[in-house]
């Protein structure tokens, strides 16, 4: 799926201290949430009145789960303007804010950079990865005797680096032969077995 470029805005900036996110996404540049979880953005406008409005400009998915650039007003609380909103699919989503003094006949976009919002699937909340590092870990029977020690430190699942044969480099990542275990990574009787040599 292509990816729609954000739309050029062709207006005045505010001032770069207009607005302030509230707690916990102060200088967070990706936000992170999960589909089917409510995510509260708060933000905070300097010298607001009773005539402020803001909006968030982004291109979250609709109830069709289709993704479209659209204005979502924010509530409005003694200064403090919120949105919450929860999220029917996962992906990487953009927004902007605008605001007016004027309850919406002048306009003034946010000169933040656009923030990004990585929504997850609910079960990624509980995902604790290990990175096991083959080259360093020594052989594969090694390894499964470490997997009681990562589940006892709280680990609920393994990232496992490559285990292909490697290249000159000897970097995981630079495979020899994609469809090969790297014989360092076996023991010795399953290395004899392999040469031919039993």
């Amino acid at each position: 799926m292509e990816r729609r470029s954000v739309p050029v805005l062709r207006t005045e900036k505010g001032s770069p201290d207009d607005i302030m996110f509230l707690y916990p996404y102060r200088n967070e540049k990706i936000i992170r949430s999960y589909r089917d979880r409510n995510l509260h953005l708060e933000i905070e406008i300097a010298d607001a009145n009773s005539d402020t409005v803001a909006e968030i400009y982004a291109d979250f998915p609709d109830m069709y789960r289709t993704t479209r650039w659209s204005y979502y007003r924010m509530e409005n609380s003694s200064g403090r303007f919120s949105l919450d909103i929860i999220f029917s699919k996962c992906g990487i989503y953009e927004f902007k804010i605008r605001y007016s003094y004027d309850g919406g006949k002048t306009w003034l976009w946010s000169s933040m950079p656009d923030k990004k919002i990585l929504v997850d699937p609910p079960g990624m909340k509980n995902l604790r990865i290990y990175t096991l590092i083959p080259n360093s870990t020594g052989t594969i029977t090694d390894w499964t005797k470490k997997l009681k020690e990562i589940k006892q430190l709280g680990f609920n699942a393994l990232h496992l680096l490559p285990v292909t044969k490697m290249g000159k480099s000897e970097s995981p990542y630079s495979a020899y032969d994609l469809f090969d275990i790297d014989p360092s990574y076996l023991d010795s009787d399953k290395k004899k077995i392999r040469s031919g040599s039993v």
